[in-house]
């Protein structure tokens, strides 16, 4: 996805799903906010926050 989106401090809320034939099943949702990611998987607690810095590090090259 190539788009420019305009973050506010509440965040963009994104529903996943997965499909598997006719069965659909929500995984969770993700938050993108100014602060940083958080993920609440479906029927599950909420995650804590985490900053794009930590989140950076998840991809930077060892």
């Amino acid at each position: 996805m190539k788009e420019h989106v305009s973050v506010g401090k509440p965040g963009v809320k994104f529903e996943v799903w997965e499909k598997w034939k006719k069965n659909r099943r929500k995984l969770g949702t993700l938050t993108i906010s100014v602060g940083g990611l958080r993920w609440r998987p479906h029927k599950g607690k909420r995650s804590k926050q985490r900053s794009w810095d930590a989140f950076a590090e998840w991809f930077a090259p060892e």
